[in-house]
């Protein structure tokens, strides 16, 4: 439900009649796992079939198990002493869900929106005056529940510059 067919056939790269070639079909069903995963499916599951035919051919299915939608419950960020984590939360896609997420669509993972987050971040940084920041790849955490994530940002400030004067000659 969460993809349709095109944007799944768009990933797979096995075509009609060609030979079986089983780490193929393990790569493009990996692939496939990974495109549910980018829409916030991490409990998918891909599996594959062959179903013999007439003249030594096969049929290839995949089944996909989409699993529930994770939602993000917690958004740790870690290093930041200068920057406030509600500020650098604020400049977000990538928000904590809570009792309205199903009206506001807060608490949904998606990976390119959060690539995205974090470029925010350092952006924000940067417009602080910390030339130096650098923000780590997140640690995501699936809860023992299996419903919820949490996702780990490690910041590294740097110093904070400023403009000292500035001389204008005509």
């Amino acid at each position: 439900d969460a993809l349709d067919e095109e944007e799944i056939q768009e990933v797979v790269n096995i075509k009609q009649f060609s030979i079986l070639d089983l780490a193929l079909i393990n790569k493009n069903q990996e692939k496939i796992r990974q495109l549910f995963v980018d829409k916030g499916h991490f409990l998918v599951d891909v599996s594959h079939k062959l179903t013999p035919v007439r003249d030594n051919g096969v049929v290839l299915t995949f089944s996909v198990n989409e699993g529930d939608k994770v939602e993000v419950r917690h958004i740790h960020l870690v290093g930041n002493s200068q920057v406030p984590s509600e500020e650098i939360k604020g400049v977000m896609a990538t928000r904590e869900g809570g009792y309205f997420s199903f009206l506001t669509q807060s608490g949904q993972f998606k990976r390119q929106l959060f690539g995205q987050d974090l470029q925010r971040i350092q952006l924000l940084y940067f417009t602080k005056g910390f030339i130096g920041v650098k923000v780590d790849e997140p640690v995501v955490t699936l809860a023992p529940d299996k419903q919820g994530l949490t996702i780990t940002i490690h910041v590294t400030e740097g110093p904070e510059y400023s403009v000292g004067n500035i001389d204008l000659e005509m």
